[in-house]
């Protein structure tokens, strides 16, 4: 602040307790918001090579920028209807991907590539049970799960109250 004050002429003195006058010292570190997302880019993206698993981007739950992605299993209509349901459903309280292009396995990857944590996939089974399955995108475990409980279950896995493994 010292070089400020000359050039302004401005005097930027502050006074301690003791009355001693003084000119702070300011610290200004300077840089966008690209260096701490390759940073975090840098620690959680697995780039996996052919043959060796997926490529995963591992982000903590908690930080990743959408909550679950909602698959229909076909486009079918049926399926379409009650995913597009779910989906606006969960709107409501997390970041919701919606994807009904190619192959269920194909987005299943497309979501662990964009380091969404979980993924609900709404199949024929779903219609008769009001049941989806809920799979986790680092162990790829999957859980069939009640529609009506589900808000509640992704609450507690994304907050980590609740672990994956103990889910029924």
């Amino acid at each position: 602040m010292k070089k400020h004050a000359e050039a302004s002429g401005i005097k930027l003195e502050a006074v301690r307790e003791n009355g001693e006058k003084f000119v702070p010292h300011v610290l200004e570190i300077a840089f966008g918001s690209d260096r701490p997302t390759y940073a975090l880019i840098d620690l959680f993206y697995e780039k996996k090579g052919e043959g060796e698993g997926k490529t995963t981007f591992k982000i903590p739950y908690h930080i990743s920028p959408i909550d679950v992605s909602v698959f229909p299993l076909m486009k079918k209509e049926e399926l379409l209807s009650l995913s597009e349901k779910i989906k606006q459903d969960l709107e409501k309280n997390f970041v919701v991907d919606y994807d009904i292009s190619g192959s269920i396995g194909k987005r299943y990857l497309r979501s662990a590539g964009a380091g969404t944590p979980y993924a609900i996939t709404i199949d024929y089974d779903s219609i008769k049970d009001k049941a989806v399955t809920l799979r986790d995108r680092d162990s790829e475990k999957q859980k069939r799960v009640k529609i009506s409980e589900l808000k509640e279950i992704l609450n507690g896995l994304l907050s980590e109250e609740v672990d994956f493994k103990s889910l029924k």
